[in-house]
């Protein structure tokens, strides 16, 4: 998910319909992207509400990337450095011991 500003992590708040908060480990910020860890499929996921609340990063001024894409399986960033791949989106699982 894409965030309008880089978040302070400890403020993050994720929550989506039908479901209560969710624990910090189930997700992951990447600036401002924010992934998400579930082992959900993209299916079931789009039937529910993704709230995120959270207080922007007062010492970054401009979010670091503007879109996402998918190109040949793989997650994209664009920012203003070009193209860049988020591996970080094809590991995602949940799994609290990574952290």
């Amino acid at each position: 998910m894409l965030l309008r500003s880089v978040p302070l992590f400890q403020t993050i708040q994720l929550q989506t319909s039908g479901r209560t908060v969710e624990p910090k480990w189930t997700y992951k910020q990447v600036g401002n992207v924010l992934v998400f860890r579930w082992a959900d499929d993209i299916e079931n996921l789009r039937q529910h509400e993704v709230n995120v609340g959270y207080v922007p990063d007062p010492r970054v001024q401009v979010a670091p990337y503007h879109s996402l894409v998918v190109r040949g399986g793989h997650v994209w960033a664009t920012g203003a450095g070009g193209d860049k791949e988020m591996p970080e989106f094809q590991s995602a699982h949940p799994n609290p011991s990574d952290d």
